[in-house]
């Protein structure tokens, strides 16, 4: 038996993708199961050098009409060939008979090709686990709706009856999922890294300045509330002297690292590797993750599990997965109003009573270590169906 990972989205040795897909193989490893990853065909030299790893799926290209009422429909057809194309070379390169597969994660412009694929089997595989992705741009509730979800609906009715378990990493995507897929959607242990593997005990939430320090990381895009920081970092800093911001981020075009340096933050801009990212996890008193609805009103984020697994308090916006969260288990954290005002507010709240609230949130990661974890997902998936 192996487990093998199919990513085309992994193109580096930096991030979520290849942390989670290298820890998951080694998880799966100490449970006795041999693993490999697939993943988008680079020259990035630091990914070749990996044995565990194959660069294998071909780039998937330009849209090719400048038409705005076709350019999705045309992306839609082009991705999910291409993928069809190649999931076709790689059955002739897998023991498909002895190979539990792992798809990571499937767009609604992968899904199609995939469930193409898997129903063309000649020999098919112990299992196929289709991971959906985290976050979107649509709401699946109440009816067709968006063309995206018409291909998603599309997507799942390409898959065959047996052999196939659709996984996703939030109670409220796999509710909305199973709606719009018409068949089961299992929420999964969400794959904390390594981290699963060796819980640290959180450290003292102090920052080397001896002041509070509130933490927010992730791409610097719109869609994670970037652009509320600079003006959020001002007004706390114009009335505090006991606080201090750390941005770690990978840049986009959306925020940049000055507007954001000029506010009075500390700024890390880049990938950390495992140990230094998850040590600043740890050193924060409070992470501030203003991602905004609708992008994540169903989805949730990675950042929000590490702060979870380490049992730091979050500030989350309202109408998105992770408020839906905190108001479950108000141990979590405090969810507010995605404006600048509010999340002032909930800051204020949070230090003046943070030993509180780290002692809330210690309590509630205990219960979260038990049921997720890197460990747990690489069982269910080489237990099978």
């Amino acid at each position: 038996m192996a487990l093998v990972i199919i990513d085309p989205g992994l193109h580096m040795i930096a991030g979520h993708h290849f942390e989670l897909d290298t820890a998951l193989l080694a998880a799966a490893a100490g449970l006795g199961v041999p693993g490999h990853i697939f993943c988008h065909r680079t020259n990035n030299p630091h990914l070749n050098d990996h044995q565990e790893i194959t660069p294998f799926f071909d780039v998937l290209g330009q849209t090719t009409t400048e038409d705005p009422m076709l350019v999705d429909l045309d992306r839609f057809q082009l991705q999910n060939e291409r993928l069809y194309r190649d999931l076709n070379r790689l059955s002739d390169v897998l023991d498909m008979e002895v190979s539990t597969l792992l798809y990571a994660t499937a767009s609604h412009n992968s899904l199609a090709g995939l469930g193409r694929w898997a129903r063309e089997w000649t020999l098919p595989p112990r299992h196929l686990f289709v991971m959906l992705p985290g976050h979107f741009e649509f709401a699946i509730e109440g009816g067709a709706g968006t063309l995206d979800q018409l291909f998603y609906r599309y997507g799942f009715s390409q898959f065959p009856g047996d052999r196939v378990t659709f996984l996703t990493l939030s109670d409220r995507q796999a509710r909305e999922f199973s709606t719009i897929a018409g068949r089961t959607v299992e929420r999964a242990p969400y794959p904390v890294g390594e981290l699963a593997d060796a819980p640290a005990s959180p450290e003292a939430g102090v920052g080397s300045s001896g002041r509070r320090r509130v933490l927010t990381c992730g791409s610097s895009r719109n869609s994670k509330g970037f652009a509320l920081l600079p003006d959020v970092i001002r007004r706390v800093l114009a009335r505090r002297t006991d606080v201090e911001f750390v941005v770690q981020y990978c840049p986009t075009e959306d925020v940049s690292a000055a507007e954001i340096a000029a506010s009075g933050a500390t700024v890390i801009e880049g990938y950390l590797d495992r140990p230094s990212y998850h040590a600043l996890i740890r050193s924060a008193d409070v992470l501030l993750l203003p991602y905004l609805g609708p992008a994540y009103r169903i989805g949730t984020s990675a950042v929000f599990a590490e702060a979870r697994w380490f049992g730091r308090p979050v500030i989350a916006a309202n109408e998105t997965s992770m408020a839906a969260e905190i108001m479950a288990d108000a141990r979590i954290g405090l969810a507010t109003s995605p404006d600048p005002a509010a999340l002032v507010l909930a800051l204020e709240t949070m230090l003046e009573g943070h030993s509180a609230f780290i002692r809330d949130a210690e309590d509630a990661a205990g219960a979260y270590r038990r049921n997720n974890g890197t460990r747990l997902l690489a069982q269910r998936l080489v237990g099978g169906a």
